[in-house]
């Protein structure tokens, strides 16, 4: 294949590539990743604050946390 893409080079009989057509059907598949990848993210960011809001609750002044001795 690099040889092939070699010689088309040299002889200057490369064309580029066309892309495929979209599809009627890509917009709205399109808009529902996006908002589907932005609800995900508001969830993973809810989820990341709720257990950085619990921290203070696993300190060591609090007696329910303390090894017995």
């Amino acid at each position: 294949m690099l040889i092939v893409g070699l010689i088309k080079v040299f002889t200057h009989s490369l064309t580029p590539a066309t892309p495929p057509p979209l599809l009627p059907i890509v917009q709205p598949v399109t808009l529902w990743l996006v908002l589907r990848a932005f609800s995900a993210g508001a969830i993973a960011m809810s989820g990341t604050e709720a257990i950085s809001n619990g921290v203070p609750v696993s300190n060591r002044t609090n007696p329910k946390m303390q090894l017995s001795r």
